[in-house]
């Protein structure tokens, strides 16, 4: 009979799902993900055929929080879209990741075959990976970073995503 039965292997699987997951509750850091979202002007009229503002003012109800206004104009250009007719949005939301930036003796140890070094990995739910993934924007401790590949680990389970990072406007030889 295996020492390692199925259940017991279920079991240990299970916990290190769970033990992962409060690592990052309780340990992680907040990584910042952005993303930008155009949409119809919500203070004016838009115009299709001209792909603008139609110079109307016709606020939606209700109108959305995240775009300043309603602000009432009388013809001419809309001071919320200055006449563009559309509006980029920003969303932001923070994911609990475990925080890993590469020192220089990481850097070292980085072989010439790499052709993308990374400044910073994350360790992330694999639902957190995603997020990561299709990001406008990212920023790890305030710095921004750009989004490199992902790993994902686990025993049976994906219990987490390893993303690698890198600063933006930087090469990746600075420290």
């Amino acid at each position: 009979m295996p020492i390692l039965s199925s259940g017991l292997i279920s079991q240990v699987d299970s916990l290190f799902v769970q033990l992962l997951g409060e690592m990052r509750e309780y340990l992680g850091r907040d990584v910042t993900v952005v993303n930008y979202q155009e949409i119809n002007c919500p203070n004016c009229s838009y115009d299709p055929i001209n792909q603008e503002s139609a110079g109307i003012y016709q606020p939606d109800d209700p109108y959305p929080e995240n775009v300043p206004g309603p602000i009432p104009f009388s013809g001419g250009i809309c001071p919320v879209c200055n006449g563009k007719g559309k509006y980029v949005t920003r969303q932001e939301q923070t994911i609990k990741a475990l925080v890993n930036w590469a020192t220089p003796r990481d850097r070292a140890a980085m072989s010439a075959g790499f052709v993308e070094p990374w400044d910073v990995s994350v360790q992330v739910s694999p639902s957190g990976a995603e997020i990561i993934r299709n990001a406008d924007e990212i920023y790890v401790d305030d710095v921004r970073v750009q989004y490199l590949n992902m790993q994902k680990g686990g025993l049976k389970t994906i219990a987490g995503v390893t993303i690698e990072l890198r600063k933006i406007g930087e090469s990746s030889g600075e420290n």
